[in-house]
């Protein structure tokens, strides 16, 4: 290393820094005199790329957009987000931070979807955190800054938006809007006029940017030959009501039930893996609003129109039902895959334990994975849209005369409790939710009992034959 001229050595300390090998510091004197300046926090400029079209990751990125170490990512695909990475860095001396994101494909609309929980779960992360996530913070008590930073500040963040090897963001001159924002010919959010066009791709998935506070400065980069200035800045000054942010999260969860396409299908299925009593009191928080002083502040039911309203606080009835079926028919293909005949009894409540006891005790219960492979065993290629799919509870046109909501707040109990512990992919509420099950509190049996009485089928009890080897 010592007899690699000086140029060779700075590019060997450029590329260490980029994998995170850091032993040269603590070889001698001469290196840790060459190496450090490399880490200096004030030339530093943090990158991330949010890319809709591979998973819900988000990377942390070098200046080529190389990834940045190993394991350094941010998963959109749990309420959880892992603070930890962000957390363990003096955000506030950096120079800059750069947001690296690649267009949706406008064939696969779950894309869409995708890219807003990766913003989502950037901002989340990039951000201090609230000391009670169900009240707006009035002090710099109320907020928690992670003790590497010594101020909330954010350095000035620049969005660089790119187009991909075989997707645009614009067609035409046009920004692309994949996603509906009319129901019935009615604007979906009541503070936009019936004839607006909705919110463009790009917009959806920058709207949770609208959150930041105390960064020196956004700047945002587009493509060449983007659409003209004048609707990107109407663009701009539009991302200000959390409001129509817990809106746009709301609806779009709503239209992930029936989104065509690969990517809505495997976020389905991750939304089933994960769904814990966090992302029920993350609905809530979006359905509802937060407490202020002295009203609430944003919550969809402020933004959506009345009947996207009632559409969406009906589908999520009807989306935790059919996590439970989905689990429930994994069971009973199983069972039939192995040669055994079910029998589906009108009395789902019935159903659900006698199979999942039948799958135990014919040893089968491997060939479902292991606890956190159940659903990708299970659904190799995602869930299929509810208007394809047999194993949906839609119960949108029944007069039900009660409905699972999402919880107000935290006090709530929450459906989740009483699914499988072996069914749920989130480590943070499975040992909570599996207590509660152990020493049910009375608001957990009333919970069971409540679920119970939704459990009939319109049908009497029928047989399902054994599934043939292909």
């Amino acid at each position: 290393m010592e007899s690699l001229p000086l140029e060779l050595r700075l590019l060997v300390y450029r590329q260490c820094v980029n994998i995170r090998a850091l032993g040269l510091l603590y070889a001698n004197k001469q290196f840790h005199k060459e190496f450090s300046p490399f880490l200096l926090k004030k030339d530093f400029v943090l990158g991330f790329h949010i890319d809709p079209s591979s998973s819900t990751q988000v990377k942390i990125i070098n200046p080529d957009n190389s990834a940045w170490g190993n394991h350094c990512i941010l998963d959109a695909a749990s309420s959880h987000v892992d603070h930890s990475i962000l957390d363990a860095m003096p955000i506030d001396q950096f120079k800059g931070i750069r947001i690296l994101i690649d267009p949706p494909s406008t064939d696969d609309p779950g894309q869409v979807v995708r890219g807003l929980l990766q913003s989502t779960a950037l901002v989340t992360a990039l951000l201090p955190r609230w000391a009670n996530p169900e009240t707006i913070p009035r002090t710099e008590d109320d907020i928690i800054n992670p003790v590497t930073r010594s101020s909330t500040r954010v350095p000035p963040i620049t969005v660089q938006v790119r187009q991909g090897k075989t997707t645009r963001w614009h067609t035409e001159g046009s920004w692309n809007r994949t996603i509906p924002y009319s129901h019935d010919g009615i604007s979906v959010l009541g503070s936009y006029p019936d004839d607006y066009k909705g919110f463009s791709d790009l917009q959806t998935i920058l709207t949770p940017l609208a959150r930041v506070r105390n960064a020196d400065a956004i700047v945002f980069k587009l493509p060449l030959n983007a659409p003209v200035a004048s609707s990107f800045d109407y663009f701009k000054n539009d991302l200000v009501d959390l409001a129509d942010e817990d809106a746009l999260h709301v609806w779009l969860d709503y239209l992930l039930d029936d989104m065509h396409g690969p990517a809505a299908a495997e976020l389905r299925r991750d939304r089933f893996k994960f769904w814990c009593s966090e992302y029920e009191y993350q609905t809530g928080r979006r359905f509802y609003g937060i407490f202020g002083d002295p009203d609430r502040f944003g919550g969809a039911r402020m933004a959506l129109n009345a009947n996207p309203f009632d559409l969406v606080q009906k589908g999520f009835h009807d989306r935790f039902m059919s996590a439970r079926e989905h689990v429930l028919a994994a069971w009973r293909d199983t069972l039939r895959r192995h040669g055994h005949p079910v029998y589906i009894n009108p009395e789902k409540y019935i159903d659900f334990w006698y199979h999942s006891l039948r799958v135990i005790e014919l040893g089968l219960r491997p060939m479902l994975g292991r606890d956190e492979t159940f659903w990708e065993v299970c659904y190799p290629s995602g869930i299929e849209p509810k208007s394809q799919n047999d194993n949906w509870e839609n119960t949108e046109q029944a007069d039900l005369v009660h409905r699972l909501e999402p919880p107000l707040d935290t006090t709530d109990s929450t459906a989740s409790q009483i699914l499988p512990a072996e069914t749920s992919g989130c480590k943070h509420c499975a040992q909570g939710d599996l207590e509660a099950r152990k020493d049910p509190l009375p608001s957990h049996e009333k919970m069971w009992k409540y679920l119970s009485t939704f459990s009939l089928r319109s049908f009497e009890e029928r047989r399902l034959a054994p599934i043939a080897a292909t």
